[in-house]
């Protein structure tokens, strides 16, 4: 069964250079894992990116939102004094003819603004997907496209050094914040352009990149189980008698619960992803549908009488 065989979760440290699909098939074999079809990410990194890349394979992909939603840390160079059409270092850059050079107390002040719930265009240069195709694809044929601000909550932005013309940070946002975008729009609204001229992924959510491995340290045994990887998650423990309405997800009425989406455990068994609106609980994401079945009695041999 693909829930016990291949079901799992593995933390990468991703190189820089290196695509996330690359990663992924890289991985992959290291595993054990022989259908990279069957496995995913929970957010992927640009090339140009290093740090945790968290992938899911078999069952676990069902969690593919729920382990995407959480929050990131990032930590990111930001260069002055110039623009890239892509926001990072890939380019082409172009340098800005009379940059602006600020000071240390005008960047503070400037990263003050880009604090707390925020208005974001995504990079052209991005996986965004326009009329199905992706955005950067349309970029590189050279069509002209303009995708819209969405919003985006940043947690804390913290100067871990700054020498012009490289500003050092460490970024604490949501989920689907553009860290070029960032750079892009510091650099703009302190006159001197800027782009992002390095990035790591640090943490997603309870996930640290302390825990991830390096591509060639890989092993089978390098999956992480499912239930493992979240006992500590929010959850909520329910009797066997639920069972039934858990699987076919239908709605059951509940007291209380500090969590929107609790992981939804039977006895000592990660069983799905729930979901809590107005007092009720339904299953959004079932992980182990033959939980509990009844095994078919064996089929009665049956005898053939023969005419002599």
């Amino acid at each position: 069964m693909i829930y016990q065989e291949k079901c799992g979760v593995c933390l990468v440290n991703k190189p820089v250079g290196y695509s996330s699909r690359y990663v992924l098939v890289k991985a992959c074999e290291k595993l054990g894992l022989p259908d990279p079809s069957k496995v995913g990410y929970a957010g992927t990194l640009d090339p140009l990116a290093s740090g945790l890349l968290i992938l899911l394979s078999g069952v676990a992909r069902k969690l593919q939102d729920y382990f995407t939603q959480h929050s990131k840390e990032y930590i990111g160079t930001v260069f002055f004094g110039a623009s890239s059409e892509t926001d990072d270092r890939e380019g082409p850059i172009h340098l800005h003819p009379n940059p602006k050079i600020p000071s240390l107390e005008e960047v503070s002040l400037s990263l003050e603004s880009f604090q707390g719930k925020i208005w974001q265009k995504p990079p052209k240069y991005s996986a965004i997907k326009i009329q199905g195709k992706r955005s950067h694809k349309i970029a590189r044929s050279g069509e002209s496209i303009e995708l819209k601000a969405r919003e985006v909550k940043i947690f804390s932005l913290q100067i871990l050094d700054y020498e012009y013309p490289r500003l050092s940070l460490k970024i604490h946002c949501s989920a689907g914040t553009y860290i070029r975008s960032l750079a892009r729009d510091l650099g703009n609204l302190l006159e001197c352009d800027g782009y992002l001229e390095s990035l790591c992924r640090i943490s997603c959510g309870s996930f640290s990149l302390d825990n991830a491995l390096p591509l060639e340290q890989l092993m089978p045994e390098s999956l992480i189980p499912l239930q493992e990887i979240l006992k500590n998650h929010p959850k909520l423990i329910l009797p066997r008698s639920c069972w039934s309405k858990i699987r076919n997800k239908q709605f059951i009425e509940i007291s209380e619960s500090s969590h929107d989406n609790p992981l939804l455990w039977i006895e000592d068994k990660l069983v799905a992803l729930g979901r809590i609106k107005a007092g009720f609980l339904v299953a959004e994401s079932i992980l182990m549908p033959d939980l509990f079945q009844t095994p078919k009695p064996p089929e009665p041999d049956i005898l053939v009488k023969q005419d002599l």
